[in-house]
């Protein structure tokens, strides 16, 4: 997830949409900085729209929701049909996008990791965390509790982010860093020019030792990654400006032809570059998704009807 270096009221209009939030950004000191990347509270949610669509990014992101409302994800874009989550979950890494309920005045704290932070805080690799969502506790037992119960007694967000920091120093058992060989390799790839095998033959390891420490710590294949951080470049690019040369850009991103950027595109963001464009253009992240008026607001009518 990618967040904007600001605290406090923050509005903004989402390509068409409206809303506003009131959202601290927090990066923890150097005892947490390689593992977490930034810590978000955000509350005061008031959206125009009933649905967000996450982007695949390659981080592994914990959730302390702060209500008592049920929050939804979403098995496609339109429909009713999906799972709720409650309290606290965990996020793995997604080759897909995801869509989640965009839930008016909903208050939760986010933990993001830096590429290959979350092992020493989750206790199991991240690939078994992988394309999916999960409730904490099913995954870090009665420490899920403790961590919501003292956010819960925060009573500001500079509150709940030292709580917060505190929770995963004693989950890590001090000052923690990442493999020193996976922070080299995520930097190499964030910034693109090189292919996988040459990254893999700098290190002097063979590529089964590589991938499976890829899939240890990231979660996924090392050439997987590089392609999600490389899709994020293209959407970083678009929303700088105006539309790009579709050409131009398949070929500085090392792209084989424009169809291959087209192809990758849809693979990650379920729409063609131009579609997006022309939809999103500004937005990196979190692309608002309107309900079609007849369907009204689908999680809310199943829930009167279980009522």
């Amino acid at each position: 997830m990618l967040v904007p270096a600001c605290e406090g009221l923050v509005s903004a209009s989402r390509a068409g949409f409206a809303g506003h939030m009131e959202m601290a950004l927090h990066h923890p000191g150097p005892h947490l900085s390689d593992c977490v990347a930034a810590m978000v509270h955000f509350s005061g949610f008031v959206p125009d729209y009933q649905r967000e669509k996450l982007l695949p990014d390659g981080v592994i992101e914990i959730v302390v929701d702060l209500s008592d409302r049920p929050k939804r994800l979403f098995r496609d874009e339109a429909g009713p049909e999906g799972d709720d989550f409650r309290k606290a979950w965990i996020s793995g890494v997604h080759g897909r996008p995801i869509i989640v309920e965009a839930q008016p005045m909903a208050e939760m704290l986010v933990i993001s990791f830096t590429p290959g932070g979350a092992w020493p805080f989750i206790g199991t690799t991240a690939s078994a965390l992988a394309d999916g969502v999960f409730e904490l506790d099913a995954v870090l037992g009665s420490a899920a509790a403790s961590l919501r119960d003292r956010l819960l007694a925060g009573l500001s967000p500079r509150e709940k982010f030292a709580l917060a920091e505190s929770w995963l120093l004693e989950r890590s058992g001090g000052p923690v860093r990442r493999d020193p060989l996976i922070a080299h390799l995520t930097s190499r790839i964030s910034t693109g020019g090189l292919p996988i095998r040459a990254l893999v033959e700098e290190t002097g390891r063979s590529e089964r030792a590589i991938q499976l420490l890829a899939q240890r710590w990231l979660g996924t294949s090392l050439k997987h990654y590089a392609r999600m951080r490389r899709f994020q470049r293209v959407i970083g690019s678009m929303a700088a400006g105006a539309p790009p040369d579709w050409s131009d850009l398949a070929s500085a991103e090392g792209y084989f032809y424009q169809s291959h950027l087209s192809h990758e595109f849809v693979a990650f963001a379920g729409m063609t570059p131009g579609a997006y464009a022309t939809r999103y253009a500004g937005l990196t992240d979190f692309l608002p998704l309107l309900v079609s008026p007849a369907c009204g607001n689908l999680q809310d009518g199943a829930r009167m009807l279980q009522a």
